[in-house]
């Protein structure tokens, strides 16, 4: 029986994919937690309270949920990596569009639209670290990916505060939004 100081370690392919996999977690988890950190400055900007505020969170979740099933069925009928890049890249743009809506009911939209494309993450995910680490390994691999998530809501309210600070809230949407989109053309 190996031990973790014996186990065969991650091949070159296996950590290029683990570490691109892993950083859209990242970016997925950090984009469910870009909202909350600037509440105050969101209901401001946009003359709403923190319940409207709350219920556009609550859009995304569901959003996320209803379609999670769904992108389970087509990460299998449509391919992982095809619809990862998708996701990240919708993600990215719909984040970036918080930065400049000038009312609320225009942030609805773009909730569902980002909660849509976060419910691709797990499924594209696990279908490609499985498909591309050995059994022997999945576990690591998998382990780097959770970490990545909770780094992901970790980061989110240091960045969006220190963006919003620095410069401006329409700066710390577009600048993180755009994040996405760059990481979706590093996984095409």
């Amino acid at each position: 029986m190996k031990t973790a100081q014996t186990a065969e370690p991650l091949s070159l392919q296996e950590i290029q994919v683990v570490s691109l996999v892993t950083a859209a977690h990242f970016l997925s988890h950090f984009y469910q937690f870009v909202l909350p950190p600037v509440f105050g400055l969101m209901a401001v900007k946009l003359n709403v309270g923190f319940t409207e505020m709350g219920l556009a969170i609550t859009v995304f979740s569901i959003a996320t949920g209803v379609s999670q099933t769904p992108a389970g069925f087509l990460v299998d009928r449509l391919g992982a990596s095809k619809l990862l890049v998708l996701g990240v890249a919708v993600i990215g743009l719909a984040v970036a569009c918080y930065g400049l809506v000038t009312t609320y009911w225009a942030l609805l939209p773009l909730a569902a639209i980002a909660g849509c494309a976060n419910s691709i993450f797990h499924p594209a995910d696990f279908a490609i670290l499985s498909d591309q680490v050995a059994e022997r390994r999945i576990g690591r691999a998998f382990s780097f990916h959770a970490v990545a998530g909770n780094l992901g809501w970790a980061a989110a309210p240091i960045v969006m505060l220190g963006i919003s600070a620095a410069f401006n809230i329409e700066t710390a949407f577009i600048s993180v939004g755009l994040a996405g989109v760059v990481l979706s053309i590093i996984l095409a």
